[in-house]
């Protein structure tokens, strides 16, 4: 050894490894080691990248490491380790101090950990984690120590995916190998155990076990201050160890009785499983155990009253919940639920769901608007049937669209709850990356003969729907279409009718195709928009009857004569429009003080005798208030109301003229009477 020299140097990649680089040189009982590991995957834990740097003469040797990597699957959390490491060969010990972060929580030892394997194996250490403290004490494999203060259930409950818990974290744990079996002790306090809002309602969980010569006794405890919750679980079973605690396990044969009962409010306790965009409360009652402990199966009811069910990404929610279930030793049945939405209407539920993974619920909705957000609201009727079979659920069902409003202006915010969403990172393909689940398929049929309501303050439409969503949650694949029943759109700072319009679902959302027509009548000219193409590739096509040019028909709408008569200013704002409507960036004069100002109409003409104000406003559907003031400082003033479809009643005050009253009767003898005008007169003048 004395002589030797040995000098190793790898360079490009093995199974699992995506790279490795390392140099390592041994010479006269001395090492120096530098090198990279970056892409090493085995189950879920997946080390990225690593840098290390270890040497020393023989028999001590020492180093340092920076790495950083990912625990997929069920963690799916994110990890860094900076690691100074210290190995005696001879003495046959290693101490080691790290730092670094977990699932966004700092950590580092507090006590250097200390690990020997000269007589035995044992190691001690202390960490500062999760915002609190953790020391473990292994002085042989058959005794272990455990203790930890003050760990943050919120930084914990990252690692699952509840960024939303509150509380904190207490346990102590010693156990002893004796003659006879294990013995010792845990004990665990979950102290203020919350979601959501500072007044949410909390819980204190306790655990209390024992082990007396392999048989152990447990009891968990669930409380809240205000003694609404008090639900006891007992459990009992007998361990077997051989020659380390390393291999304790429960005895083949051996009963274990377990029992849960009590109940109360359970909404702090559900928070800790439920998604952290649910929300979950109400009174359960729980009578469930198996008996002298020789089933594995508990039998029992459980029932729900007063229940509340939120979430917070789609808007549900549900009043009055009320389950009845029986625990059976094949699977939960229930026999009765029901709900109502937060805004009318009732559903109901019944079914089973098996413990080998097969059932099906079916679900009746009658009228429930279950919505509570400011931009969509609806009240459904129809049948759902959840199946579960070969770990996959299928839901499936027909819908009825009774009525809904879809507020545009207000997409994609929900006024209940404000949540903040993440979509993910797209990984080197393009493609999101999304959270391992359980497939779930979807095949509903959704149908509505009319009234749904799309609206924004430019827009007034009613729906007709005929479709089908398959396909996932995440993903849902959309088919059929919807079909325009009525509607109205401002368009260049006017008002158009539709008077043709449809929605086809071709699969994926940026496949749909849109079909509008909007169409007004200025003076005598019919001017007609089409917008057509998929969501992501509209195109505008603009005619009018008798066929003029664009700039034309722009200025016809907007001023109601051609673009030769235009002032400097209009022939700007005529300009901004031209642009406007065919996709180009533009500066709109006045569209931003009109909109500040909640009018339909603001304009600004330059003449020869000075400059003229006309503002106006839409107060109904039918009703249209517009005052012109000039240089005299006398404002005009006229009103157009039209009462039905084919009257107009229209009066204004000229400050030279005097005031006038005009009566308009029109009919179109292309279409029968009733159906949808497809124009409307700009102005009211006497026939």
């Amino acid at each position: 050894p004395e002589q030797s020299t040995l000098n190793i140097s790898v360079l490009g990649t093995a199974p699992g490894m995506d790279q490795i680089d390392v140099s390592a040189v041994y010479a006269n009982q001395r090492l120096d080691t530098v090198g990279r590991i970056g892409g090493f995957t085995r189950g879920p834990f997946n080390l990225q990248e690593s840098e290390f740097n270890f040497g020393g003469v023989w028999p001590v040797f020492a180093g340092t490491a920076k790495l950083n990597g990912r625990i997929e699957e069920s963690l799916n959390a994110a990890w860094t380790a900076n690691p100074t490491l210290r190995v005696d060969l001879t003495e046959r010990e290693a101490a080691i101090d790290v730092f670094g972060d977990f699932a966004g929580s700092d950590y580092a030892t507090t006590e250097t950990v200390r690990v020997a394997w000269g007589n035995g194996l044992s190691a001690n250490g202390a960490f500062n984690l999760f915002g609190g403290d953790l020391r473990l004490d292994v002085p042989n494999l058959g005794e272990f120590f455990l203790e930890t203060n003050n760990l943050s259930i919120g930084e914990i409950g990252r690692l699952a995916d509840r960024p939303g818990l509150r509380g904190s974290l207490g346990a102590r744990v010693r156990l002893v190998l004796g003659e006879n079996g294990l013995n010792g002790f845990a004990s665990a306090n979950l102290v203020g155990l919350a979601s959501g809002a500072p007044a949410a309602p909390s819980a204190d969980v306790n655990l209390d076990a024992n082990w007396q010569d392999g048989l152990m006794r447990a009891n968990i405890t669930a409380s809240d201050g205000d003694d609404t919750l008090n639900l006891v679980s007992r459990i009992g079973t007998s361990f077997i160890t051989k020659d380390t605690l390393l291999s304790t396990r429960i005895a083949d044969d051996a009963p274990t009785p377990i029992s849960i009962s009590g109940g109360g409010d359970l909404a702090p306790l559900i928070s800790f499983f439920a998604p952290p965009n649910v929300r979950l409360a109400g009174d359960v009652e729980i009578d469930i155990s198996n008996g002298d402990g020789f089933e594995t199966a508990l039998t029992g009811d459980i029932s729900l009253s007063n229940g509340e069910l939120e979430d917070s990404t789609t808007g549900l929610h549900l009043t009055n919940v009320s389950l009845g279930a029986a625990l059976q030793p094949d699977g939960l049945q229930v026999e009765s639920g029901r709900a109502n939405g937060a805004s009318g209407g009732v559903a109901t539920a019944s079914g089973q769901y098996r413990f080998d993974g097969n059932g099906a619920v079916d679900v009746r909705l009658d009228r429930l608007d279950p919505f509570r957000r400011d931009d969509v609201r609806g009240t459904i009727s129809g049948l759902l049937s959840v199946q579960r079979a070969n770990r996959k659920t299928q839901v499936v069902g027909n819908l009825e669209i009774i009525e809904a409003e879809i507020d545009l202006s207000d997409l994609p915010g929900s006024g209940y709850t404000t949540i903040d969403v993440d979509f993910g990172d797209p990984d080197e393909n393009g493609a999101r990356q999304d959270m391992v689940r359980e497939a779930i398929e979807l095949d509903i049929a959704v149908t509505a003969d009319r009234r749904i309501f799309v609206r924004n303050p430019q827009l007034d439409t009613e729906w007709a729907l005929d479709a089908r969503v398959r396909g996932s949650p995440g993903a849902p694949i959309l088919s059929g279409a919807a079909r325009l029943v009525r509607g109205e759109v401002d368009l260049l700072s006017r008002r158009f009718s539709l008077s043709d319009g449809s929605i086809r679902f071709l699969g994926e959302p940026l496949d749909t195709e849109v079909s509008l027509l909007a169409s007004r009548m200025s003076g005598r000219i019919m001017t007609r928009i089409g917008v057509a193409g998929t969501i992501d590739d509209l195109s505008i096509v603009l005619e009018s009857d008798p066929s003029l040019p664009e700039d034309e028909i722009i200025s016809r709408v907007l001023f109601g004569r051609s673009p030769s008569e235009l002032s400097g200013l209009e022939a700007a704002q005529l300009a901004a429009a031209a642009a406007q409507l065919s996709g180009g960036s533009s500066l709109d004069l006045f569209g931003d003080l009109r909109t500040a100002t909640g009018l339909d109409r603001l304009d600004i003409e330059f003449g020869d005798d000075g400059a003229r104000l006309a503002t106006g406003k839409y107060l109904a559907d039918d009703v249209y208030l517009e005052i012109e003031t000039g240089v005299s400082g006398a404002p005009g003033v006229a009103l157009e109301w039209t009462p039905r479809e084919n009257v107009a009643i229209g009066a204004d005050i000229d400050p030279e003229a005097g005031p006038r009253v005009s009566i308009q009767w029109r009919r179109d003898f292309d279409r029968l009477f009733g159906e949808l005008d497809e124009a409307q007169p700009d102005t009211l003048k006497p026939e």
